[in-house]
């Protein structure tokens, strides 16, 4: 990859690897920010950058990775389906470890209520009760997970 700056344009030289790699970057960035934008994913603002970067597979012939459609180009379904096992990879393992670190939050939280002191720092407790969670929740997933609904 080559770059450099002219006026207020920057511009790339990108081998076509690069630049598919650079394409599901932005297929995954899109996906994350999608989120904030779901009840109007027209105002979100990586719309535009999106396109722009994948009409530029129009110079290249990659029929194995992107499809056009009038002025869209979007990637192939056997490409989104692969990004779309990256977003599924990823949900997962971010749904242990926020999982793993909100119960150990919790479990400190409800130790210091009921005026338990610490001798050690209060962070290293939770990170000791999130190590704990993870590796309970890789050994068992949700086997040993009890919750008790109030009436």
């Amino acid at each position: 990859m080559k770059a450099e700056k002219e006026q207020d344009q920057l511009k790339l030289t990108l081998s076509e690897e690069e630049y598919l790699k650079l394409t599901e970057l932005v297929f995954l960035g899109k996906w994350v920010t999608h989120s904030s934008y779901e009840n109007e994913p027209e105002r979100n603002p990586y719309n535009e950058l999106e396109q722009s970067v994948f009409d530029v597979s129009r110079h290249f012939d990659l029929p194995k990775h992107f499809e056009h459609y009038e002025t869209h180009s979007f990637f192939t379904q056997r490409l989104e389906d692969r990004m779309m096992n990256v977003v599924d990879t990823y949900d997962q393992e971010a749904f242990w470890m926020k999982l793993a670190s909100l119960l150990a939050q919790r479990d400190v939280h409800l130790a210091m209520e009921k005026g338990k002191t610490f001798s050690s720092d209060v962070m290293e407790l939770v990170v000791e009760r999130e190590l704990a969670y993870e590796q309970e929740f890789e050994e068992n997933g949700l086997r040993n997970v009890e919750v008790k609904i109030k009436k």
